[in-house]
C-alpha cells in the first residue's frame, strides 16, 4: 500500500517539478496540445498502476523508466518551448531532484526499523520542501540558462545522465530497503 502511495507522490512531484523547470505557461499552449498532454499523463498513471499491480516489485522497478519517465518526457514535449537536449536535461534534473528526499526518507526511517509510514511521511514532507526551495531559489536562474544558452547542452547533460545511469544500474529503483546495505552506494563498497 505505501509503495503505491509513495510512487504516486513521486509521480506528482516529478510532473510538478518538470513543469516548474520548463518555465512553460499553460495559457500559451494550444487546446489540442493540452488535451494530448492530459491524455498522455492519464495514460502514464494508468500504465503505472497496471504495471505495479501485474508485475513483481523487482520487474516493476526495472521497467519504471518505461512506465513513467518516457511517457512524461513525451507529454511535456508537447507543451515545452524546448526540445532535444534541453528537454532531456530538464527531465534528468527533475529526476535527480527527487534523490535527496528519497535518501532522507530512508535515513530517517532507519531509526524506526524502516517503517513504511515514516518513509512515506518524510518523503512527502521533503518533496514539498524541495519543491518550494526549487521554486524560490533555483527556478529563475535555471530558466534563464535555458533561454540564453544555446551550446554545450550535451556536456551539461553528461553529469545528470551519469548520475541517473549509476543510480538505475546500482539500485534499479529499489523501493523498499530493509537495511543500509541495500542502497546502491553500498553495493559498490
Amino acid at each position: 500500500m505505501n509503495i503505491g502511495f509513495d510512487g504516486f507522490c513521486l509521480l506528482i512531484y516529478g510532473i510538478s517539478t518538470m513543469y516548474l523547470l520548463l518555465g512553460a505557461n499553460i495559457k500559451n499552449v494550444k487546446k489540442e496540445r493540452l488535451i494530448c498532454l492530459g491524455l498522455l499523463l492519464t495514460l502514464t498513471v494508468f500504465s503505472n498502476v497496471v504495471g505495479f499491480l501485474n508485475l513483481s516489485l523487482q520487474a516493476y522497478s526495472r521497467f519504471y523508466p518505461l512506465f513513467i519517465q518516457l511517457p512524461v518526457l513525451a507529454a511535456f514535449a508537447l507543451i515545452s518551448p524546448y526540445s532535444g537536449k534541453k528537454l532531456i536535461f530538464i527531465l534528468l534534473t527533475s529526476i535527480i531532484s527527487c534523490a535527496p528526499s528519497i535518501q532522507l526518507s530512508f535515513f530517517v526511517s532507519s531509526f524506526f526499523d524502516y517503517n513504511a509510514y515514516i518513509i512515506s511521511f518524510v518523503r512527502v514532507v521533503s518533496f514539498i520542501v524541495t519543491y518550494f526551495l526549487l521554486r524560490r531559489f533555483f527556478c529563475e536562474p535555471f530558466c534563464y540558462m535555458l533561454k540564453n544558452c544555446d551550446k554545450g547542452w550535451g556536456t551539461l547533460c553528461a553529469m545528470p545522465l551519469l548520475y541517473y545511469l549509476a543510480s538505475y544500474i546500482l539500485e534499479e529503483y529499489y523501493f523498499t530497503p530493509q537495511s543500509w546495505e541495500e542502497f546502491g552506494i553500498f553495493k559498490v563498497i
